[in-house]
Protein backbone atom coordinates (compact mmCIF):
# COMPACT_ATOMS: atom_id res chain seq x y z
CA UNK A 1 0.00 0.00 0.00
CA UNK A 2 0.71 3.45 -0.23
CA UNK A 3 1.23 5.03 3.02
CA UNK A 4 2.07 8.59 1.96
CA UNK A 5 0.81 8.90 -1.09
CA UNK A 6 3.63 9.27 -3.00
CA UNK A 7 3.03 6.97 -5.46
CA UNK A 8 5.62 4.23 -4.31
CA UNK A 9 4.55 0.94 -2.52
CA UNK A 10 5.31 0.67 0.76
CA UNK A 11 4.75 -1.75 3.07
CA UNK A 12 3.50 -1.78 6.81
CA UNK A 13 3.98 -4.52 9.68
CA UNK A 14 2.70 -5.04 13.49
CA UNK A 15 4.78 -7.09 15.34
CA UNK A 16 4.64 -9.67 18.11
CA UNK A 17 7.37 -7.83 20.59
CA UNK A 18 6.81 -5.10 21.32
CA UNK A 19 3.73 -4.93 19.26
CA UNK A 20 5.47 -2.03 17.76
CA UNK A 21 4.03 -0.87 13.82
CA UNK A 22 6.40 -0.42 11.34
CA UNK A 23 6.72 1.24 7.81
CA UNK A 24 9.06 -0.14 5.42
CA UNK A 25 9.66 2.90 2.85
CA UNK A 26 9.62 1.74 -0.74
CA UNK A 27 12.25 3.49 -2.52
CA UNK A 28 11.32 2.12 -6.10
CA UNK A 29 12.17 -0.63 -8.78
CA UNK A 30 12.04 -3.23 -5.59
CA UNK A 31 13.96 -1.32 -2.71
CA UNK A 32 12.75 -0.52 0.18
CA UNK A 33 14.12 2.00 3.01
CA UNK A 34 15.55 0.94 6.50
CA UNK A 35 12.70 -0.81 8.86
CA UNK A 36 11.14 2.15 10.69
CA UNK A 37 8.35 2.45 13.97
CA UNK A 38 5.89 4.32 13.63
CA UNK A 39 4.74 6.42 16.70
CA UNK A 40 1.99 8.86 17.03
CA UNK A 41 1.64 12.67 17.64
CA UNK A 42 3.06 12.41 21.51
CA UNK A 43 5.83 10.39 20.52
CA UNK A 44 4.61 7.01 21.33
CA UNK A 45 5.30 3.75 19.50
CA UNK A 46 1.93 3.42 17.43
CA UNK A 47 0.36 0.61 19.48
CA UNK A 48 -3.28 -0.65 20.42
CA UNK A 49 -2.92 0.31 24.70
CA UNK A 50 -0.17 3.49 24.46
CA UNK A 51 -1.47 4.33 27.65
CA UNK A 52 0.03 1.48 28.89
CA UNK A 53 3.39 1.61 26.26
CA UNK A 54 3.61 4.93 27.50
CA UNK A 55 3.88 3.72 31.63
CA UNK A 56 6.10 1.25 30.16
CA UNK A 57 8.41 3.57 27.94
CA UNK A 58 8.68 5.85 31.32
CA UNK A 59 9.63 3.26 33.73
CA UNK A 60 12.71 2.61 31.16
CA UNK A 61 13.53 6.14 30.82
CA UNK A 62 14.10 6.82 34.48
CA UNK A 63 15.60 2.82 34.82
CA UNK A 64 12.51 2.77 38.00
CA UNK A 65 13.24 -0.54 39.77
CA UNK A 66 8.95 -1.48 40.46
CA UNK A 67 8.24 -2.24 43.68
CA UNK A 68 7.58 -5.93 44.90
CA UNK A 69 3.79 -4.38 45.34
CA UNK A 70 3.55 -2.86 41.45
CA UNK A 71 5.68 -5.86 39.60
CA UNK A 72 2.28 -7.20 38.26
CA UNK A 73 1.12 -3.41 37.25
CA UNK A 74 4.72 -3.13 35.81
CA UNK A 75 4.62 -6.57 33.54
CA UNK A 76 0.93 -5.93 32.48
CA UNK A 77 2.20 -2.34 31.10
CA UNK A 78 4.85 -4.45 29.55
CA UNK A 79 3.17 -6.99 27.70
CA UNK A 80 -0.35 -4.80 26.99
CA UNK A 81 0.08 -4.23 23.27
CA UNK A 82 1.96 -7.80 22.84
CA UNK A 83 1.02 -8.90 19.39
CA UNK A 84 -0.44 -6.64 16.63
CA UNK A 85 -1.88 -7.16 12.92
CA UNK A 86 -2.15 -3.34 11.04
CA UNK A 87 -4.46 -2.24 8.43
CA UNK A 88 -5.27 1.10 6.85
CA UNK A 89 -8.74 2.37 6.08
CA UNK A 90 -9.93 5.69 5.00
CA UNK A 91 -12.24 5.75 8.28
CA UNK A 92 -14.46 8.71 8.41
CA UNK A 93 -13.79 9.19 4.33
CA UNK A 94 -12.16 12.22 4.30
CA UNK A 95 -9.63 11.32 2.07
CA UNK A 96 -6.39 10.34 4.29
CA UNK A 97 -5.64 6.85 5.28
CA UNK A 98 -6.12 5.96 9.19
CA UNK A 99 -5.04 2.53 11.35
CA UNK A 100 -6.49 -0.29 12.22
CA UNK A 101 -4.79 -2.53 14.83
CA UNK A 102 -5.61 -6.02 15.73
CA UNK A 103 -4.31 -7.34 19.49
CA UNK A 104 -2.85 -10.71 20.49
CA UNK A 105 -6.60 -11.41 22.85
CA UNK A 106 -8.42 -10.86 19.52
CA UNK A 107 -9.96 -7.22 19.70
CA UNK A 108 -9.30 -4.48 17.19
CA UNK A 109 -8.33 -0.59 17.80
CA UNK A 110 -8.39 2.40 15.68
CA UNK A 111 -5.51 4.89 15.28
CA UNK A 112 -6.90 8.08 13.67
CA UNK A 113 -4.39 10.14 11.22
CA UNK A 114 -4.98 13.72 12.32
CA UNK A 115 -2.71 14.66 9.52
CA UNK A 116 -2.87 14.25 5.75
CA UNK A 117 -3.02 11.55 3.13
CA UNK A 118 0.58 12.56 2.38
CA UNK A 119 1.53 13.42 5.73
CA UNK A 120 0.27 11.06 8.42
CA UNK A 121 -0.41 11.70 11.89
CA UNK A 122 -1.43 9.51 14.51
CA UNK A 123 -3.86 10.46 17.53
CA UNK A 124 -2.70 9.49 21.07
CA UNK A 125 -6.30 7.90 21.62
CA UNK A 126 -7.12 4.41 20.64
CA UNK A 127 -10.27 4.01 19.92
CA UNK A 128 -11.97 -0.05 20.10
CA UNK A 129 -13.72 -0.93 17.19
CA UNK A 130 -16.75 -2.35 17.63
CA UNK A 131 -19.02 -4.90 15.86
CA UNK A 132 -22.71 -5.77 17.06
CA UNK A 133 -22.75 -2.57 19.24
CA UNK A 134 -20.05 -4.27 21.40
CA UNK A 135 -15.97 -4.26 20.69
CA UNK A 136 -15.08 -6.42 18.08
CA UNK A 137 -13.78 -9.80 19.61
CA UNK A 138 -12.08 -12.88 18.13
CA UNK A 139 -10.11 -15.99 19.14
CA UNK A 140 -6.67 -13.92 19.43
CA UNK A 141 -4.33 -12.82 16.79
CA UNK A 142 -7.05 -10.38 15.14
CA UNK A 143 -5.63 -9.95 11.75
CA UNK A 144 -7.73 -7.56 9.69
CA UNK A 145 -8.26 -6.73 6.05
CA UNK A 146 -10.25 -4.03 4.57
CA UNK A 147 -12.47 -5.09 1.73
CA UNK A 148 -16.06 -4.74 0.22
CA UNK A 149 -16.68 -8.25 0.89
CA UNK A 150 -20.57 -8.10 -0.53
CA UNK A 151 -19.74 -5.37 -3.21
CA UNK A 152 -22.08 -3.04 -1.52
CA UNK A 153 -19.68 -0.15 -2.09
CA UNK A 154 -18.68 0.24 1.66
CA UNK A 155 -15.62 -1.00 3.31
CA UNK A 156 -16.10 -4.19 5.35
CA UNK A 157 -13.84 -6.03 7.68
CA UNK A 158 -12.55 -9.36 7.49
CA UNK A 159 -10.46 -10.59 9.87
CA UNK A 160 -8.43 -13.46 10.53
CA UNK A 161 -7.82 -15.11 14.15
CA UNK A 162 -5.77 -16.99 16.21
CA UNK A 163 -7.54 -20.07 15.85
CA UNK A 164 -7.23 -20.76 12.26
CA UNK A 165 -10.94 -19.03 11.52
CA UNK A 166 -11.96 -16.30 9.16
CA UNK A 167 -15.07 -14.00 9.95
CA UNK A 168 -16.31 -10.82 7.52
CA UNK A 169 -18.08 -7.70 9.91
CA UNK A 170 -20.44 -6.37 7.57
CA UNK A 171 -20.37 -2.89 7.03
CA UNK A 172 -24.08 -2.03 8.13
CA UNK A 173 -23.58 1.80 8.08
CA UNK A 174 -22.09 4.57 5.61
CA UNK A 175 -19.05 5.34 4.22
CA UNK A 176 -18.20 8.07 6.66
CA UNK A 177 -19.69 6.74 9.52
CA UNK A 178 -19.00 3.02 9.40
CA UNK A 179 -20.57 0.58 11.70
CA UNK A 180 -20.13 -3.08 11.87
CA UNK A 181 -22.32 -6.12 12.10
CA UNK A 182 -21.51 -8.89 14.21
CA UNK A 183 -18.92 -11.23 13.07
CA UNK A 184 -19.97 -14.16 10.21
CA UNK A 185 -17.70 -17.00 10.00
CA UNK A 186 -16.48 -17.73 6.25
CA UNK A 187 -13.87 -20.34 7.36
CA UNK A 188 -13.94 -22.48 10.46
CA UNK A 189 -10.61 -22.85 12.71
CA UNK A 190 -9.71 -26.35 13.26
CA UNK A 191 -9.11 -25.10 17.29
CA UNK A 192 -10.08 -23.20 20.09
CA UNK A 193 -6.70 -21.89 20.85
CA UNK A 194 -3.71 -20.72 18.81
CA UNK A 195 -2.08 -24.01 18.78
CA UNK A 196 -3.32 -27.05 16.91
CA UNK A 197 -1.17 -30.28 16.31
CA UNK A 198 -1.46 -32.47 13.71
CA UNK A 199 -0.52 -36.40 13.34
CA UNK A 200 0.80 -36.95 10.51
CA UNK A 201 1.69 -40.65 8.78
CA UNK A 202 3.64 -41.47 5.50
CA UNK A 203 1.45 -40.31 2.46
CA UNK A 204 -0.73 -37.91 4.64
CA UNK A 205 -0.94 -34.12 3.96
CA UNK A 206 -1.23 -31.40 6.11
CA UNK A 207 -5.07 -29.77 7.23
CA UNK A 208 -5.27 -26.32 7.40
CA UNK A 209 -3.91 -24.63 10.93
CA UNK A 210 -4.43 -22.14 13.60
CA UNK A 211 -3.23 -18.05 13.12
CA UNK A 212 -4.65 -17.19 10.38
CA UNK A 213 -2.83 -14.36 8.50
CA UNK A 214 -5.03 -13.57 5.48
CA UNK A 215 -5.32 -12.04 2.13
CA UNK A 216 -8.53 -10.91 0.41
CA UNK A 217 -7.75 -10.35 -3.41
CA UNK A 218 -10.15 -11.85 -6.75
CA UNK A 219 -7.35 -13.94 -7.54
CA UNK A 220 -8.92 -15.92 -10.30
CA UNK A 221 -9.85 -12.65 -11.64
CA UNK A 222 -13.85 -14.15 -12.19
CA UNK A 223 -14.68 -10.63 -10.44
CA UNK A 224 -15.42 -12.10 -7.03
CA UNK A 225 -12.92 -11.67 -3.56
CA UNK A 226 -11.49 -14.60 -2.69
CA UNK A 227 -9.18 -15.45 0.52
CA UNK A 228 -5.55 -16.59 0.71
CA UNK A 229 -4.91 -17.54 4.62
CA UNK A 230 -1.16 -18.14 5.82
CA UNK A 231 -1.29 -20.25 9.16
CA UNK A 232 0.94 -22.20 11.98
CA UNK A 233 0.83 -26.20 13.02
CA UNK A 234 2.50 -28.26 15.24
CA UNK A 235 3.73 -31.43 13.49
CA UNK A 236 4.10 -35.06 14.14
CA UNK A 237 5.75 -37.77 12.06
CA UNK A 238 4.01 -40.78 13.00
CA UNK A 239 5.94 -43.98 12.40
CA UNK A 240 4.53 -46.68 11.06
CA UNK A 241 2.65 -48.39 14.12
CA UNK A 242 1.33 -51.44 15.53
CA UNK A 243 -2.05 -51.86 16.65
CA UNK A 244 -1.74 -51.22 19.70
CA UNK A 245 0.48 -48.21 19.52
CA UNK A 246 -2.00 -46.88 17.78
CA UNK A 247 -4.36 -46.91 20.37
CA UNK A 248 -2.23 -46.20 22.87
CA UNK A 249 -1.41 -43.17 20.65
CA UNK A 250 -5.22 -41.89 20.06
CA UNK A 251 -5.98 -42.28 24.02
CA UNK A 252 -2.98 -40.02 24.60
CA UNK A 253 -3.95 -37.89 21.70
CA UNK A 254 -7.35 -37.44 22.99
CA UNK A 255 -6.70 -36.46 26.95
CA UNK A 256 -4.04 -34.05 25.07
CA UNK A 257 -7.15 -32.36 23.40
CA UNK A 258 -8.93 -32.15 26.64
CA UNK A 259 -6.41 -30.64 28.43
CA UNK A 260 -5.80 -28.07 25.94
CA UNK A 261 -9.60 -27.39 25.76
CA UNK A 262 -9.28 -26.66 29.53
CA UNK A 263 -6.72 -24.97 29.09
CA UNK A 264 -7.59 -22.48 26.49
CA UNK A 265 -11.11 -22.23 28.46
CA UNK A 266 -9.46 -21.10 31.53
CA UNK A 267 -7.39 -18.58 29.44
CA UNK A 268 -11.01 -17.61 28.34
CA UNK A 269 -12.30 -16.71 31.42
CA UNK A 270 -9.29 -15.28 32.94
CA UNK A 271 -9.00 -12.75 29.99
CA UNK A 272 -12.71 -11.85 30.65
CA UNK A 273 -12.79 -11.40 34.25
CA UNK A 274 -9.70 -9.34 34.10
CA UNK A 275 -11.40 -6.44 31.26
CA UNK A 276 -14.41 -6.26 33.49
CA UNK A 277 -12.51 -6.13 36.84
CA UNK A 278 -13.70 -8.83 38.61
CA UNK A 279 -10.49 -11.09 38.88
CA UNK A 280 -7.17 -9.71 40.50
CA UNK A 281 -3.63 -10.06 38.75
CA UNK A 282 -2.73 -12.27 41.52
CA UNK A 283 -6.08 -14.03 40.93
CA UNK A 284 -5.20 -14.22 37.51
CA UNK A 285 -1.70 -15.15 38.12
CA UNK A 286 -2.41 -18.01 40.68
CA UNK A 287 -4.89 -19.76 38.33
CA UNK A 288 -3.02 -19.98 35.49
CA UNK A 289 0.07 -21.72 37.97
CA UNK A 290 -2.54 -23.93 38.74
CA UNK A 291 -3.81 -25.03 35.11
CA UNK A 292 -0.08 -24.51 33.68
CA UNK A 293 0.85 -27.10 36.60
CA UNK A 294 -1.88 -29.46 35.57
CA UNK A 295 -1.24 -29.31 32.12
CA UNK A 296 2.85 -29.70 32.04
CA UNK A 297 2.55 -33.49 31.55
CA UNK A 298 0.94 -32.92 28.24
CA UNK A 299 2.82 -29.87 26.90
CA UNK A 300 6.07 -30.41 26.75
CA UNK A 301 9.07 -31.53 29.21
CA UNK A 302 10.72 -34.72 29.98
CA UNK A 303 7.38 -36.32 31.21
CA UNK A 304 5.25 -35.15 27.93
CA UNK A 305 3.58 -38.70 26.65
CA UNK A 306 3.37 -38.01 22.42
CA UNK A 307 7.18 -36.79 23.10
CA UNK A 308 8.10 -39.48 24.53
CA UNK A 309 6.19 -41.88 21.61
CA UNK A 310 6.39 -39.73 18.71
CA UNK A 311 9.67 -37.50 19.27
CA UNK A 312 9.48 -33.60 18.61
CA UNK A 313 7.25 -31.93 16.73
CA UNK A 314 8.03 -29.62 13.71
CA UNK A 315 6.85 -26.03 13.03
CA UNK A 316 5.10 -26.21 9.67
CA UNK A 317 3.31 -22.94 8.24
CA UNK A 318 0.94 -23.29 5.04
CA UNK A 319 -0.62 -20.72 2.99
CA UNK A 320 -4.45 -22.33 1.73
CA UNK A 321 -6.56 -20.57 -0.98
CA UNK A 322 -10.28 -20.12 -0.84
CA UNK A 323 -12.16 -19.70 -4.25
CA UNK A 324 -15.03 -18.01 -3.87
CA UNK A 325 -18.30 -19.80 -5.56
CA UNK A 326 -19.72 -17.71 -8.93
CA UNK A 327 -22.80 -19.08 -7.78
CA UNK A 328 -22.44 -17.91 -3.95
CA UNK A 329 -24.32 -14.92 -2.30
CA UNK A 330 -23.71 -12.87 0.54
CA UNK A 331 -26.57 -10.61 2.04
Amino acid sequence: MDYDDDGTQDLISGSYDPGDVYLIRGLGEGKYAEVESISDQEGTPLVHHPVEMKRHLDREEKNEDAGEADQDDALNDRVASFGSWAAMMDWDDDGDLDMLIGAFDGSLFRRTNVGTRSDPKWSSESVPVLAGGKPLQVNHHANPVVADWNDDGLQDLVVGAGDGSVGWFRNVGSASKPKFDEWQELIGGPSNSIYVQQYLSEGMSRAPGTRAQICVHDYNHDGYLDLLVGDYSDVYDVPEQTTKQRKRLAVIVQKYNVMNEKVAAVQEKISKEMKSGDMTNEQAQAEMEQIYAEAKSYFGGEEDPIGKLLGESRVSGSVWLYLRKPSSTID
